[in-house]
């Protein structure tokens, strides 16, 4: 196996797409890169990005650039956008007839993996896709530039009110950008002397009646079937737009702004899209088997209630099921992420990365933590099995984590695990995270994911697979997660054999001395 590239790391990514690009004559293309190169370096100047903070590679439909993590992406959305419409308006009114410059602009945070003349990233190929998906205009009037962000993207820079940069200025489109054209959230706006805008060829949505503002219980409007129960005792509007928490391909999640009887804590409520939702009767299954848990097997009650994001009640609009109440991620499990300092959840994906990628960003993981967080991980997966639970779409993405008192993690998305045998959501996989057999979400597919977390928790890395830096820890670790990757789903060990074998290596490194010297300094 070649070497880590040194340079592999996180970094903002830029991509332009230069309008009919490849439709012109070779001579017009060749003068149209080299005025957009001009271009992007004099924007990136004024932007206070320095050369040494970014680096240009070539793209068929025009150029891509990675700039350091610690830019301030605001001066890349806010300056650089801005620098880079006024350059684009004189050279448009320099040469409007036979050299026209338009542009589509793609803003992403990802990781890179730059070569001499390549750059490997899921990444690049993401944002990609989602430019190629987002509707860039009349192709006869094309705007001379189109901003299209991901969602990561708009999370991080647009949510967080950087000075200059307005919330209400980007649109949110689904488009089919996803694994297998699935829909996924796109920001877009047209820049226009200097200013961004909603894109004038997209309709906006039609206003929301009064009751879609908000996810009611006990609801005025007599119910059109009797899908599942209601969330009781709440007269009033249950979630507000304007305490969004998160938006993804599959809903949108609100903080919950009334007390709900029953449930303590800060609670969360998330509102499929439309279509998301195949079966309401298996998140009602699952809102009572917690309940019947707290009574059957108060252990694993107390054990899961305090890892997993499980439904805790189903919520209606208007006599349908349409979402489902859950606790807030703990404060335990988020993050100010440096240097945005904005509150990020603590997502297992930041552990597989360099360590000097992590002292960056204000964190540290050592073996021994790791080790911990991989016992406990095994531990979740255990007793939901035990319970005729699979996780399914097990990746870092939905694995978060603690450090401070006693390493453990924290799963979301659990409305999407198979509950003995069904499906309340279509099943899916991050893309990096399949398995190799046909049958998905099974207790064999989690063991193979559990390996993977394992292989690429040690070796700091995204994709890589080398068992060397686990072996280096424990050769029975290393087995087992080289046995967890078999092509034969049978073959692979069960998260509990992970577990004896983890605690034997966490304690290798212990006295066996039952007692310590405590004398006086």
């Amino acid at each position: 196996m070649p070497p880590a590239d040194p340079d592999a790391g996180a970094s903002w990514i830029v991509l332009l797409r230069a309008h009919g690009l490849g439709t012109r004559a070779e001579s017009t293309q060749a003068t149209l890169r080299d005025a957009l190169q001009k271009h992007v370096r004099e924007s990136l100047a004024t932007a206070e990005v320095r050369p040494v903070e970014y680096r240009l590679f070539p793209r068929s439909t025009g150029l891509g650039v990675l700039v350091d993590p610690g830019v301030q992406p605001a001066r890349l959305l806010r300056d650089f956008t801005r620098s880079l419409d006024d350059h684009l308006q004189e050279h448009n009114a320099t040469f409007r007839r036979t050299h026209h410059l338009a542009l589509c602009m793609g803003l992403h945070l990802g990781m890179v993996f730059p070569a001499t003349d390549y750059v490997a990233s899921r990444a690049v190929d993401d944002l990609t896709r989602l430019m190629e998906a987002t509707p860039a205009g009349p192709a006869d009037r094309p705007s001379a530039l189109l901003v299209v962000l991901s969602h990561d993207f708009h999370d991080l820079v647009v949510r967080a009110e950087c000075t200059g940069i307005r919330l209400g200025d980007y649109m949110g489109l689904d488009v089919p950008a996803g694994p297998e054209g699935r829909f996924v959230r796109s920001w877009v706006a047209v820049i226009a002397d200097g200013r961004a805008g909603h894109p004038p060829w997209v309709p906006e949505a039609p206003a929301a009646e009064p009751d879609a503002t908000a996810a009611r219980t006990g609801a005025a409007e007599p119910p059109t079937e009797p899908v599942g129960q209601p969330v009781p005792g709440i007269s009033g509007p249950l979630i507000h737009p304007d305490f969004l928490l998160g938006d993804g391909g599959q809903g949108t999640v609100y903080g919950v702004v009334r007390e709900v009887p029953g449930l303590s804590g800060p609670l969360a409520y998330k509102e499929y899209r439309a279509g998301v939702l195949r079966d309401p009767e298996v998140l009602q299954d699952m809102v009572r088997f917690l309940g019947d848990l707290a009574q059957r097997e108060t252990r694993d009650h107390t054990f899961l209630e305090t890892r997993l994001a499980w439904p805790l009640r189903l919520g209606h609009r208007r006599g349908r099921a349409n979402g489902i109440l859950m606790q807030q991620v703990p404060a335990d499990y988020t993050m100010r992420l440096a240097p945005l300092d904005v509150s990020k959840q603590r997502t297992l994906e930041f552990l597989f990365n360099p360590d000097e990628y992590l002292k960056r960003i204000g964190l540290s993981a050592d073996n021994g933590q790791r080790l911990l967080l991989l016992k406990d991980l095994a531990g979740i997966l255990t007793t939901l099995h035990g319970h005729g639970i699979t996780v399914g779409d097990l990746s870092p993405k939905n694995i978060l984590f603690r450090l401070d008192v006693w390493p453990r993690c924290f799963l979301i998305d659990c409305d999407s695990m198979r509950f003995k045998g069904r499906d309340a959501l279509p099943q899916a996989e991050t893309v990096g995270w399949e398995v190799p057999e046909l049958r998905k979400a099974t207790p064999e597919s989690d063991a193979y994911k559990l390996g993977l977390v394992a292989l690429r928790l040690f070796n700091r890395s995204q994709e890589d697979k080398d068992d060397g830096p686990l072996r280096s820890v424990s050769t029975e670790l290393a087995d087992l997660a080289m046995r967890s990757q078999s092509v034969e789903p049978g073959h692979r060990p069960t998260p509990s054999a992970w577990q004896a074998a983890l605690q034997r290596a966490i304690e290798g490194g212990k006295s066996d001395s039952s007692w310590i010297d405590v004398d006086p300094v």
